[in-house]
C-alpha cells in the first residue's frame, strides 16, 4: 500500500469525483506549475494508481484516469 502526499491526495480526490484529469486541471488543483503537476501524475502512473490516455506526449487531449482492477 502506498502513502500519498497532500497533493497526490487532492488529485486522487478530484479523480474519484470526476473520473479523469488533465495536467492543466491538476496544476490548478494543487496550485503549482504544470511541470510539478505532470511529475505527480507520472509518479502516480508509475505506482500503477493512474493510467495515461493519449496518442503522444504532445497530444493536447491527453488525460489520466484511475487504474481499475
Amino acid at each position: 500500500m502506498y502513502q500519498f502526499n497532500e497533493n497526490e491526495r487532492k488529485i486522487l480526490a478530484y479523480l474519484y469525483g470526476n473520473g479523469r484529469i488533465t495536467v492543466k486541471t491538476a496544476s490548478e488543483i494543487i496550485d503549482m506549475s504544470h511541470i510539478t503537476a505532470r511529475k505527480l501524475l507520472r509518479g502516480l502512473t508509475k505506482k500503477e494508481v493512474l493510467r495515461w490516455h493519449g496518442n503522444s506526449k504532445q497530444d493536447p487531449k491527453q488525460y489520466y484516469t484511475l487504474t481499475t482492477y
